[in-house]
C-alpha cells in the first residue's frame, strides 16, 4: 500500500462524501451540523474512502469512517484510522496551548489591575 493523501473537504465538497456514507448505510443527515470536519483519503490509485471528526474544544469523536467497497480488505482503514487520531490529538493540543494562553493573559490582567494599574484592550 502506498502512501495516504489527506485533503480536508470544506462544506460544499460533501457531496462525495454523503454517497459514499449512504452507500454503506451509514447516517448523512448531520453532515453540515457545526463542530464537524471530513476528510477524503486518497492514494496513488485514487480515492480510498473518507473520515470526520466531530466535537468543540478539546473533546473530539470519530464521526464516519468509511472505505470505497471496492478498496476494502487491504489494511488502509487502520491506516486511515491513525491518521484521524493524530489530527485529533492535534486539535486538542491547539485548544489545549490555546486556553493555557489565555488562562496565563487572565493571570497577567489581574495583577495589573490588583497593583492599580488598567488595561485599555484598543492600545
Amino acid at each position: 500500500m502506498t502512501g495516504l493523501r489527506v485533503t480536508c473537504l470544506a462544506p460544499g465538497e460533501l457531496d462525495d462524501l454523503a454517497g459514499a456514507l449512504a452507500a454503506a448505510k451509514l447516517p448523512t443527515a448531520d453532515l453540515a451540523e457545526p463542530g464537524r470536519a471530513f476528510v477524503r483519503f486518497d492514494d496513488d490509485a485514487g480515492l480510498v474512502g473518507f473520515g470526520g471528526i466531530e466535537g468543540e474544544g478539546s473533546d473530539r469523536l470519530l464521526r464516519s469512517l468509511v472505505v470505497l467497497a471496492d478498496r476494502r480488505g487491504a489494511g488502509i482503514g487502520g491506516a486511515m484510522l491513525a491518521l484521524l487520531e493524530g489530527e485529533a490529538r492535534r486539535l486538542r493540543r491547539q485548544v489545549e496551548e490555546l486556553q493555557a494562553q489565555v488562562a496565563q493573559g487572565v493571570a497577567q490582567i489581574g495583577l495589573h489591575l490588583l497593583h492599580g494599574f488598567f488595561c485599555c484592550i484598543a492600545c
